[in-house]
């Protein structure tokens, strides 16, 4: 304040007393406290000046004058092609290259972007790009015949000795304002800037339009988005200068523009939400971050997928409910591998899919996620917790919102890379003598002679279903197989339902024994215990009717029951014989009743052909297994 008045004193005398002197004395004399506005700039943490310091950062430098750090009075920097207001401050170069936000879903939408940071935010960049050192600013007054007035020196009054103090400065960790990586020029990792917010970009990129916006958002020039659209840097009343408060409940800044399909009914939308604790609450910001994100593409807190879905807060062992807690069953020995892969997955990906992946969004899109119908009970139809999920269509083979389950496994399982995803080890794909890994397929009830009922209804009477089921159970669902076994679905189970992770082999709900016998002609064991080795089966299949006389499967001429005599007392599994998706590809006469043989069980060199053969009253098998002479048995009901 001395200094000031000294200053103002001498410039008195000659003359010169003018109103650049009175401002500085003014910003000299602003204690701490006093507001302008809604929150003066002297309390905020743009205060560098000796009076401030105020902030994370801590920075204070000898310097009396707050403004002159960004604004100058006399001596500014020229005004180029953008607005500078009396700018004290070297700007970035203009043919200096930078790498800009981007991601599929940016790039397809946005037609006016550029390859730089332009308007407004090119000011903020001189001082956050990291590149230019705070206390190095034009604007410093030169009294006639006096000294330079500017800065006493460029040391910030920490007592840490001299340095030009840059916002990468390794002495202040807690404290990281630099956009645009190690040289300055890499803003992948934040929120895209200088890029035209049009009613047309609104109307495909489910934004609010460019009318709709609040008036604390402004689009410089009326269109482009710039760093002032979110900050106001000469208010700090809701921290970051943000031009909103967005730490309330539903990150009101972020919705302000995002405009997301049904994000408002979604599970994590937080109103929605109300068995979160409160470190989930803040909708948005729970999942991504508007600067220096670790996952650039869309800015997610981690570059692998698993690892914003379970946190310490969420989807994990202190989930509630418990139906929401994944973390356990994706430790399971089969399982999605989901923690395999680190950003593998793109929303605009072709479908079915071509490159080898599998990440929870994959599955689930969390902007729509809700938990309407869970679990899964009308076949094919999806519930909420798979709402909003692209997949693929078995009837046009193209990408499309999936409404039934299955489009969703098909967006992997399905198509020319279908073998790809047929599991990971310690699992091995049965080696069958019809080997199809695509299950569009399989499933293709026009194609297919014998098939589960997953993408049309079933053929049959259903005579071997469990009572409810001959009349209720048309269609299933490829989850009421492939499920957790500690699922609600499954059989005393609480845990979250779909095919995240189960103690079976293939992520099977309950036992289905697959044994791979030591040798082609092994020494067969009875089998005592089949309810639970193929507990699987008969979750929907009355055991007494499969294993007794009523099955097609049974030979009057020998009053024998032949499922008893092959899975029971020789005990031979039931996938040997049955393949229990589908068979496609092959005639009637070898791929009715699910039939497409193991080779590992029915085929040898010297029979390479296996062979099925239906009859009205029965049927005869050809398979290596057999001890007559020709191989060949026959049965007749």
């Amino acid at each position: 304040m001395k200094r000031c008045l000294f200053i103002a004193d001498i410039m008195k005398q000659r003359g010169r007393f003018t109103l650049l002197a009175a401002v500085w004395c003014g910003f000299a004399v602003l204690a701490p406290g006093t507001s302008s506005g809604k929150e003066s700039i002297i309390t905020s943490p743009h205060n560098l000046s000796a009076s401030g310091g105020s902030g994370k950062h801590g920075i204070k430098f000898d310097e009396v004058r707050v403004c002159v750090f960004c604004h100058a009075p006399h001596n500014a920097r020229p005004k180029d092609t953008i607005p500078a207001p009396l700018w004290s401050r070297d700007l970035p170069s203009d043919t200096k290259e930078y790498t800009m936000y981007h991601s599929t879903t940016f790039d397809t939408a946005v037609t006016l972007k550029s390859d730089k940071p332009t308007g407004a935010s090119r000011l903020c960049l001189s001082c956050h790009d990291g590149t230019i050192a705070l206390n190095s600013y034009r604007g410093r007054v030169i009294v006639p015949g006096g000294d330079d007035i500017g800065p006493a020196s460029n040391a910030p009054t920490d007592d840490m000795g001299p340095a030009s103090y840059m916002p990468t400065d390794t002495r202040y960790p807690t404290w990281n304002p630099r956009l645009g990586g190690g040289a300055g020029n890499d803003f992948s990792d934040n929120h895209p800037i200088s890029f035209s917010y049009t009613a047309g970009l609104a109307a495909i990129a489910q934004l609010a339009l460019p009318s709709a916006l609040p008036p604390q958002i402004r689009l410089e020039l009326g269109e482009s988005l710039q760093c002032i659209s979110c900050h106001d840097p000469h208010n700090n009343e809701f921290g970051n200068f943000l031009v909103m408060d967005n730490n309330q409940s539903g990150s009101p800044l972020c919705m302000a523009c995002h405009n997301g399909i049904d994000w408002r009914t979604s599970g994590h939308y937080p109103l929605q939400a109300q068995d979160l604790d409160g470190s989930r609450t803040f909708g948005c910001m729970n999942c991504h971050y508007t600067h220096n994100a670790p996952a650039p593409d869309r800015l997610l807190h981690s570059p692998k997928g698993v690892d914003n879905c379970i946190t310490s807060a969420c989807h994990n062992n202190g989930t509630a409910p418990v139906s929401a807690n994944v973390q356990p069953v994706f430790a399971m020995i089969y399982r999605h591998p989901v923690s395999f892969y680190a950003g593998d997955h793109d929303a605009k990906e072709v479908l079915p899919a071509q490159k080898l992946h599998v990440e929870c969004v994959d599955c689930h899109n969390p902007h729509q996620a809700n938990r309407t119908n869970v679990p899964l009970s009308f076949p094919p139809a999806i519930n909420g917790t798979l709402k909003g999920v692209r997949g693929v269509s078995k009837d046009t083979k193209a990408a499309v919102i999936a409404t039934a389950e299955y489009e969703i496994c098909f967006k992997c399982h399905s198509g020319v890379n279908a073998a790809s995803f047929r599991g990971t080890p310690p699992e091995t794909p049965p080696n069958r003598m019809q080997a199809e890994p695509d299950e569009m397929r399989r499933f293709d009830s026009l194609n297919t002679t014998s098939y589960h009922p997953v993408t049309a209804q079933r053929r049959g009477n259903g005579a071997s279903l469990l009572g409810s089921y001959r009349t209720d159970m048309q269609r299933v669902y490829c989850s009421d197989c492939h499920n957790s076994d500690q699922s609600s679905k499954a059989t005393g189970g609480t845990g979250s339902n779909g095919p995240h992770g189960s103690q079976y082999e293939h992520i099977l709900i309950a036992g289905y024994d697959m044994p791979v016998p030591v040798t082609q002609s092994p020494t067969y064991q009875p089998v005592f215990d089949f309810n639970n080795r193929y507990a699987l089966c008969f979750r929907c299949h009355d055991s007494n009717y499969v294993m007794g006389s009523s099955s097609g499967f049974y030979n009057s001429a020998t009053s024998t029951a032949e499922h008893t005599k092959h899975v029971q007392e020789r005990g031979i599994p039931c996938f040997a014989c049955h393949d229990p998706h589908g068979v496609t590809g092959m005639p009637a006469t070898v791929s009715s009743h699910l039939i497409n043989f193991s080779k590992d069980y029915a085929y040898s060199l010297a029979l390479p052909n296996p062979t099925y053969i239906p009859t009205a009253t029965g049927g005869s098998c050809t398979v290596v297994c057999h001890s007559t002479g020709n191989k060949t048995e026959t049965y007749t009901r």
